[in-house]
Protein backbone atom coordinates (compact mmCIF):
# COMPACT_ATOMS: atom_id res chain seq x y z
CA UNK A 1 0.00 0.00 0.00
CA UNK A 2 1.49 3.56 -0.74
CA UNK A 3 1.71 6.26 1.15
CA UNK A 4 -0.84 8.40 -0.27
CA UNK A 5 -2.80 5.05 0.38
CA UNK A 6 -1.84 4.49 3.74
CA UNK A 7 -2.57 8.00 4.85
CA UNK A 8 -6.07 8.72 2.91
CA UNK A 9 -7.60 5.11 5.07
CA UNK A 10 -6.07 6.60 7.96
CA UNK A 11 -8.20 9.47 7.77
CA UNK A 12 -11.19 7.27 6.64
CA UNK A 13 -10.71 5.59 10.28
CA UNK A 14 -10.03 9.23 12.07
CA UNK A 15 -13.42 10.67 10.71
CA UNK A 16 -15.41 7.61 11.25
CA UNK A 17 -14.08 7.41 14.91
CA UNK A 18 -15.08 11.15 15.33
CA UNK A 19 -18.67 10.64 14.37
CA UNK A 20 -18.77 7.72 16.84
CA UNK A 21 -17.56 9.76 20.00
CA UNK A 22 -19.33 13.13 18.80
CA UNK A 23 -22.45 10.68 19.09
CA UNK A 24 -21.28 9.37 22.21
CA UNK A 25 -21.10 12.30 23.65
CA UNK A 26 -24.52 13.68 22.18
CA UNK A 27 -26.21 10.23 23.64
CA UNK A 28 -24.61 10.84 26.69
CA UNK A 29 -25.59 14.86 27.09
CA UNK A 30 -28.89 14.15 26.07
CA UNK A 31 -29.40 11.47 28.83
CA UNK A 32 -28.13 13.77 31.96
CA UNK A 33 -30.52 16.49 30.37
CA UNK A 34 -33.28 14.01 29.98
CA UNK A 35 -32.54 12.43 33.63
CA UNK A 36 -32.31 15.97 35.15
CA UNK A 37 -35.85 16.70 33.95
CA UNK A 38 -37.11 13.91 34.87
CA UNK A 39 -35.65 13.97 38.71
CA UNK A 40 -36.98 18.83 38.38
CA UNK A 41 -40.43 17.64 37.60
CA UNK A 42 -40.53 14.38 39.89
CA UNK A 43 -39.52 16.96 42.84
CA UNK A 44 -41.93 19.39 41.74
CA UNK A 45 -45.16 17.17 41.71
CA UNK A 46 -43.33 16.05 45.25
CA UNK A 47 -43.71 19.23 46.34
CA UNK A 48 -47.00 20.31 45.01
CA UNK A 49 -48.33 16.96 46.46
CA UNK A 50 -47.13 17.83 49.98
CA UNK A 51 -48.72 21.48 49.56
CA UNK A 52 -51.89 20.02 48.57
CA UNK A 53 -51.97 17.85 51.68
CA UNK A 54 -50.83 20.58 54.36
CA UNK A 55 -53.38 22.71 52.62
CA UNK A 56 -56.34 20.15 53.53
CA UNK A 57 -54.76 19.50 57.06
CA UNK A 58 -55.50 23.22 57.65
CA UNK A 59 -51.24 23.38 57.73
CA UNK A 60 -50.75 26.10 55.67
CA UNK A 61 -52.56 27.94 52.82
CA UNK A 62 -52.26 26.50 49.43
CA UNK A 63 -53.04 29.54 46.11
CA UNK A 64 -53.11 28.38 42.57
CA UNK A 65 -53.44 31.05 39.38
CA UNK A 66 -53.85 30.74 36.29
CA UNK A 67 -53.41 33.31 33.30
CA UNK A 68 -55.72 32.58 30.00
CA UNK A 69 -55.92 35.70 27.05
CA UNK A 70 -58.80 36.00 24.71
CA UNK A 71 -61.26 34.55 27.34
CA UNK A 72 -65.50 34.49 26.69
CA UNK A 73 -67.83 33.17 29.48
CA UNK A 74 -71.76 32.65 28.54
CA UNK A 75 -74.46 32.25 31.26
CA UNK A 76 -77.89 31.39 30.71
CA UNK A 77 -80.89 32.03 32.43
CA UNK A 78 -84.84 31.02 32.10
CA UNK A 79 -87.50 33.52 32.83
CA UNK A 80 -91.35 33.07 33.79
CA UNK A 81 -91.82 32.09 29.96
CA UNK A 82 -89.16 29.00 29.50
CA UNK A 83 -86.92 31.51 27.80
CA UNK A 84 -83.59 31.23 27.76
CA UNK A 85 -81.64 34.83 28.22
CA UNK A 86 -77.63 35.08 28.34
CA UNK A 87 -75.51 37.26 29.78
CA UNK A 88 -72.25 36.81 27.18
CA UNK A 89 -68.92 38.75 28.73
CA UNK A 90 -65.53 39.23 26.59
CA UNK A 91 -62.53 40.36 27.79
CA UNK A 92 -58.43 40.62 27.14
CA UNK A 93 -57.55 38.36 29.71
CA UNK A 94 -58.40 36.53 32.99
CA UNK A 95 -56.33 35.82 35.94
CA UNK A 96 -58.09 32.80 38.07
CA UNK A 97 -56.95 32.46 41.31
CA UNK A 98 -57.95 29.44 43.92
CA UNK A 99 -57.10 29.12 47.72
CA UNK A 100 -57.08 25.85 49.70
CA UNK A 101 -56.98 26.12 53.39
CA UNK A 102 -58.41 22.98 55.32
CA UNK A 103 -61.86 22.21 54.08
CA UNK A 104 -62.51 25.66 53.15
CA UNK A 105 -61.88 26.65 48.87
CA UNK A 106 -62.39 29.35 47.19
CA UNK A 107 -62.03 30.28 43.44
CA UNK A 108 -62.04 33.41 41.74
CA UNK A 109 -61.40 35.27 38.45
CA UNK A 110 -60.32 38.79 37.56
CA UNK A 111 -60.99 40.42 34.03
CA UNK A 112 -58.85 42.80 32.12
CA UNK A 113 -60.86 45.62 29.89
CA UNK A 114 -64.00 43.25 30.10
CA UNK A 115 -67.18 43.68 27.61
CA UNK A 116 -70.65 42.40 28.59
CA UNK A 117 -73.90 41.75 27.25
CA UNK A 118 -77.35 40.84 29.31
CA UNK A 119 -80.11 40.20 28.23
CA UNK A 120 -82.16 41.71 30.91
CA UNK A 121 -85.73 40.96 29.56
CA UNK A 122 -87.45 39.28 26.39
CA UNK A 123 -90.69 39.98 25.74
CA UNK A 124 -93.25 40.69 22.95
CA UNK A 125 -94.83 43.88 20.95
CA UNK A 126 -98.25 44.80 19.35
CA UNK A 127 -97.89 47.97 17.54
CA UNK A 128 -95.41 49.34 20.20
CA UNK A 129 -97.75 47.72 23.53
CA UNK A 130 -96.35 44.80 25.40
CA UNK A 131 -98.28 41.54 24.50
CA UNK A 132 -98.06 37.93 26.52
CA UNK A 133 -99.18 34.51 25.35
CA UNK A 134 -102.33 33.02 27.22
CA UNK A 135 -102.45 29.44 26.55
CA UNK A 136 -102.44 29.47 22.70
CA UNK A 137 -103.50 32.83 22.10
CA UNK A 138 -102.18 36.14 22.78
CA UNK A 139 -103.67 39.17 25.26
CA UNK A 140 -102.57 42.65 26.10
CA UNK A 141 -99.99 42.73 29.19
CA UNK A 142 -102.33 45.10 30.91
CA UNK A 143 -105.71 43.46 29.98
CA UNK A 144 -105.17 39.71 30.01
CA UNK A 145 -108.85 38.78 29.46
CA UNK A 146 -108.64 41.11 26.20
CA UNK A 147 -107.81 38.19 23.72
CA UNK A 148 -105.79 39.25 20.12
CA UNK A 149 -107.82 38.36 17.09
CA UNK A 150 -105.46 35.50 15.05
CA UNK A 151 -104.98 38.44 12.44
CA UNK A 152 -103.55 40.65 14.77
CA UNK A 153 -101.41 37.93 16.04
CA UNK A 154 -99.63 37.89 13.18
CA UNK A 155 -98.14 41.33 13.34
CA UNK A 156 -96.48 40.76 17.02
CA UNK A 157 -92.75 41.32 17.02
CA UNK A 158 -90.34 39.53 19.74
CA UNK A 159 -88.28 42.45 21.69
CA UNK A 160 -85.86 42.54 24.84
CA UNK A 161 -84.00 44.89 26.84
CA UNK A 162 -80.15 44.49 26.31
CA UNK A 163 -77.92 46.05 28.64
CA UNK A 164 -74.10 46.30 27.43
CA UNK A 165 -71.08 47.69 29.76
CA UNK A 166 -67.67 48.36 28.98
CA UNK A 167 -65.52 48.19 31.95
CA UNK A 168 -61.68 48.35 33.51
CA UNK A 169 -62.08 45.23 35.36
CA UNK A 170 -64.26 42.76 36.44
CA UNK A 171 -64.44 40.05 39.08
CA UNK A 172 -66.20 36.77 38.91
CA UNK A 173 -67.33 34.88 42.06
CA UNK A 174 -68.72 31.32 40.87
CA UNK A 175 -69.87 30.22 44.45
CA UNK A 176 -71.74 33.40 44.81
CA UNK A 177 -73.26 33.87 40.88
CA UNK A 178 -71.86 37.45 41.17
CA UNK A 179 -69.93 39.71 38.92
CA UNK A 180 -68.76 43.01 39.70
CA UNK A 181 -67.46 44.99 37.24
CA UNK A 182 -65.03 48.40 37.90
CA UNK A 183 -65.20 51.36 36.81
CA UNK A 184 -67.45 50.56 33.97
CA UNK A 185 -70.03 52.61 30.95
CA UNK A 186 -72.89 51.31 30.40
CA UNK A 187 -75.81 51.35 28.08
CA UNK A 188 -79.60 49.90 27.78
CA UNK A 189 -81.05 49.46 24.12
CA UNK A 190 -84.59 48.20 23.36
CA UNK A 191 -83.82 45.62 20.39
CA UNK A 192 -85.96 43.68 18.11
CA UNK A 193 -85.44 39.80 18.13
CA UNK A 194 -84.88 37.60 21.01
CA UNK A 195 -81.61 36.63 19.86
CA UNK A 196 -78.31 38.29 21.12
CA UNK A 197 -77.32 40.61 18.40
CA UNK A 198 -73.95 40.71 16.63
CA UNK A 199 -73.68 44.26 16.44
CA UNK A 200 -75.25 47.42 18.85
CA UNK A 201 -76.65 51.06 17.63
CA UNK A 202 -75.50 52.76 20.66
CA UNK A 203 -77.08 55.98 19.11
CA UNK A 204 -80.41 53.63 19.83
CA UNK A 205 -79.55 53.65 23.63
CA UNK A 206 -82.47 54.57 25.95
CA UNK A 207 -80.27 54.85 28.81
CA UNK A 208 -76.49 55.58 29.29
CA UNK A 209 -74.14 56.01 31.81
CA UNK A 210 -71.38 55.36 33.91
CA UNK A 211 -70.75 53.42 37.30
CA UNK A 212 -68.01 53.58 39.66
CA UNK A 213 -69.44 49.79 39.64
CA UNK A 214 -72.23 47.71 38.72
CA UNK A 215 -72.89 44.25 40.18
CA UNK A 216 -74.83 41.36 38.34
CA UNK A 217 -76.27 38.28 40.26
CA UNK A 218 -78.18 34.91 40.29
CA UNK A 219 -80.48 34.34 43.00
CA UNK A 220 -81.28 31.16 44.27
CA UNK A 221 -84.21 30.69 41.65
CA UNK A 222 -81.86 31.68 38.74
CA UNK A 223 -83.26 35.86 38.58
CA UNK A 224 -80.90 38.16 38.20
CA UNK A 225 -80.36 41.59 39.82
CA UNK A 226 -78.17 44.27 38.57
CA UNK A 227 -77.28 47.06 40.85
CA UNK A 228 -74.76 49.81 40.69
CA UNK A 229 -73.13 52.22 42.66
CA UNK A 230 -71.47 55.90 41.61
CA UNK A 231 -73.71 55.95 38.88
CA UNK A 232 -74.47 58.99 36.47
CA UNK A 233 -76.85 58.76 34.56
CA UNK A 234 -77.97 60.49 30.61
CA UNK A 235 -81.71 59.23 29.58
CA UNK A 236 -83.18 59.44 26.45
CA UNK A 237 -86.90 59.01 25.00
CA UNK A 238 -88.62 55.70 25.34
CA UNK A 239 -86.69 54.55 28.22
CA UNK A 240 -87.83 50.76 29.62
CA UNK A 241 -90.04 50.19 32.12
Amino acid sequence: MSTVSRTLHLQNQLWKWSIVIVTAILFISSYRIHQSKVKYFNKAKESRRGSIRKAKEGKEDLRIKQERFGVTRSIWMQDSFKLRRQFFLEADTAEGGASLSGKNSAFKETYTNPKGWLQEELFWELNGEKVVPVGESWAKESSRNAIIPDEECKKIVPMQHLRFFDAQTAEWDPEASRLVANSAYFCVLKVEGHDLPQTLDMTKAVVKGTARSMTFALDEKKKQQVSCQGVQLQLSKGTPS
